[in-house]
């Protein structure tokens, strides 16, 4: 089945996308890294933020729910830090805050309580 339909030219394009995406950036971290920066340097960069707290709240929620002492938590993209602000030392001893923007990290809002490493991505 799969050489009839290469013979009537139905996959001809499969290979040759295989190889284009071998090639390709598909993720331009540099690219990112200055869209991140850019966003972090507006003045109002924080005029939504409470949506992101709001977010942040309920995720560190759900993981209260589940009933275990965490040794050691990281938050990938941390942003500004909405879903670390919200952990507690109840919950968790060491919590790691990873962003790819220095300028965001320096924003980040993070609990007193907890031991934390800000860890610059790039």
């Amino acid at each position: 089945m799969l050489s009839t339909l290469k013979a009537q030219g139905w996959l001809r394009g499969v290979s040759g996308a295989r190889r284009a995406m071998s090639v390709s950036n598909i993720f331009d971290r540099s690219a990112k890294l200055r869209q991140r920066e850019r966003a972090a340097a507006q003045p109002d960069s924080t005029v939504f933020d409470y949506l992101k707290d709001e977010v942040g709240y309920r995720l560190a929620d759900r993981c209260f729910d589940i009933k275990r002492r965490f040794r050691h938590v990281v938050d990938l993209g941390c942003g500004r830090g909405h879903v670390a602000q919200h952990i507690s030392a109840d919950n968790v001893d060491k919590l790691t805050m990873c962003e790819l923007s220095p300028t965001l990290l320096a924003q980040a809002k993070a609990p007193e309580v907890i031991i934390i490493l800000l860890i610059k991505m790039f």
